[in-house]
C-alpha cells in the first residue's frame, strides 16, 4: 500500500463524521497545520483533537486558496467557486472517499 503524504497546510470541509475519521487519520500519519472548515455557525458534534483549528460561519471556505491540500466532505460541491479558485492556484482538493 502506497501512503501519500499530504502537503500542509490542510484544510478539511465541513465537519461531521467524515471530517472528524479524515482528521483522524491525517493525525495518524503526522499531518500538521489542519483547519476544519464548516459553515455552519455553531457546532455541536465530538471536539476535534488538540491543534486542529476550527473556522466557522459564513467566511469559514474564504482563501481556501491559501491550503496546499484540500478534503471537502460529500455536502460540499466540487463546483464550488473558493474549490475551483484554490484548484487553479495549485491547491490539491480531494476527498475521503474517492468518487
Amino acid at each position: 500500500m502506497v501512503l501519500v503524504k499530504f502537503e500542509p497546510p490542510i484544510a478539511v470541509l465541513g465537519a461531521g463524521m467524515e471530517a472528524q475519521d479524515v482528521v483522524v487519520y491525517l493525525l495518524r500519519h503526522d499531518c500538521t497545520d489542519i483547519t476544519v472548515c464548516d459553515e455552519k455557525e455553531t457546532f455541536d458534534g465530538a471536539p476535534f483533537p488538540n491543534g486542529v483549528t476550527m473556522r466557522f460561519g459564513k467566511s469559514a471556505f474564504k482563501n481556501l486558496q491559501n491550503f496546499k491540500t484540500i478534503f471537502r466532505s460529500p455536502g460540499v460541491r466540487l463546483a464550488r467557486l473558493e474549490l475551483k479558485d484554490a484548484a487553479e492556484k495549485g491547491s490539491l482538493i480531494t476527498s475521503g472517499i474517492k468518487e
